[in-house]
């Protein structure tokens, strides 16, 4: 089975455990509140590994009016995203192939997404969401800094063992750059893990400029 299939199987067996961890956003909700803030009230926001739609709720819930579409490639996550927003779409669908037409959203929310992609795909994602977002449109980007990548333990799936990619500001700032995706807020925070260490989140808020 390759990485993206045991990323799947892995996902869609614990979509309710990542649910009861994740769906209250818990250390990211002033990063994604500070996104929200800056879009627009009947905005079309495409959601990334949308997981059980816990960015596209606390959007919605936000922006009552907004359009939003979510992809993921985990069935039971998808399940649950439209069991959680019901007013917005929600797809079993492939984030590696977005064949949407240039400027189709306003926002795209890419809430680790990539530490399930290498780094060509990464190269390519982001690509893709430079010419899929409209000028002057936003991006919500997060995911862990590091220099390599690894086989993990996810905590809400104590018996998986996952691909887990890792970035570092400088290959993902060039990224940007190439596809005109200017930096409107770079943060960092730490996220605790089980074994006691700490793993760098980076979070980007970026704006389309050319």
């Amino acid at each position: 089975m390759d990485k993206t299939a045991l990323a799947i199987q892995m996902y869609d067996s614990a979509a309710a455990s990542f649910a009861a961890k994740f769906m209250d956003l818990k250390l990211y909700r002033n990063s994604i509140a500070a996104f929200s803030e800056l879009l627009s009230g009947d905005a079309k926001v495409l959601d990334l590994a949308c997981g059980p739609g816990n960015v596209a709720k606390f959007l919605a819930e936000a922006h009552p009016d907004i359009a939003i579409t979510g992809l993921d490639l985990a069935p039971a996550m998808i399940e649950l995203a439209r069991a959680n927003v019901p007013q917005a779409e929600f797809q079993v669908r492939d984030i590696r192939d977005l064949d949407f037409a240039p400027g189709s959203f306003d926002a795209v929310v890419a809430a680790f997404a990539l530490p399930y992609l290498d780094h060509a795909e990464a190269l390519k994602f982001i690509a893709d969401i430079g010419r899929i977002v409209k000028e002057n449109g936003l991006l919500y980007l997060s995911c862990m800094e590091g220099p390599s990548s690894r086989v993990e333990t996810m905590s809400f799936a104590p018996d998986s063992r996952v691909w887990v990619n890792y970035y570092t500001e400088e290959f993902l700032r060039e990224a940007f750059k190439k596809n005109g995706l200017a930096i409107l807020q770079p943060l960092r925070q730490d996220y605790p893990e089980q074994d006691g260490s700490i793993t760098v989140d980076m979070i980007f808020i970026l704006r389309k400029v050319a």
